[in-house]
């Protein structure tokens, strides 16, 4: 297998992952959004509004897959990088919430969450950067 291959397959397979993470947050965000919580609670709105931006960034990380498959790279590699790099900040920042409130346990598992879109990017970068040593 070719080093291109090989970097194409990881980052397929990190983006999938993230998918199916995402899908994950939504389906049970969904099901779950009133869980204990009397009609009519302001927090049923909060995580409805949570679990629809969840929707959306799935939609956004299938359609950074998408473009990405379709080999045109520049644009896509760059689409792609830039919602990797979100996913990752995102990761961060509700793993940084978690810490503040003293939450450990989540806010861990929200940092761990981090290193499959961070791992994507890091390859996304680094065949560029091939790319660009090669032509």
């Amino acid at each position: 297998m070719t080093r291109a291959r090989l970097f194409r397959s990881v980052i397929f397979a990190a983006v999938i992952v993230e998918c199916v993470f995402l899908l994950f947050l939504v389906t049970f965000g969904w099901a779950l959004r009133s869980l204990m919580l009397q009609p009519g609670d302001p927090e049923i709105t909060v995580r409805t509004r949570t679990v629809i931006a969840n929707a959306a960034w799935l939609c956004l990380n299938f359609s950074a897959l998408a473009a990405y498959a379709s080999r045109k790279q520049g644009p896509a590699r760059r689409w792609l990088a830039a919602v990797l790099a979100f996913d990752v900040l995102n990761a961060w920042l509700a793993a940084a919430g978690f810490f503040r409130q003293s939450d450990l346990t989540v806010g861990l598992e929200w940092a761990v969450a981090a290193l499959v879109p961070a791992t994507a990017l890091a390859v996304v970068l680094m065949r560029a950067d091939i790319g660009r040593l090669s032509s």
